[in-house]
């Protein structure tokens, strides 16, 4: 990093959401150095 600040956020936007509130869930979030396709595999955890 060229920076010691570091941000990480996860969203959405929309003009028209029903009901109204509504709850936003984020699933299989992942911190990388580059860019990952729609292929990257499954992380594993393990037993």
């Amino acid at each position: 990093m060229p920076s010691a600040y570091i941000e990480w956020s996860v969203g959405g936007i929309t003009e028209v959401i029903s009901p109204n509130p509504s709850t936003m869930y984020i699933d299989d979030a992942a911190v990388s150095t580059k860019r990952l396709s729609p292929n990257f595999p499954i992380f594993w955890r393990g037993d």
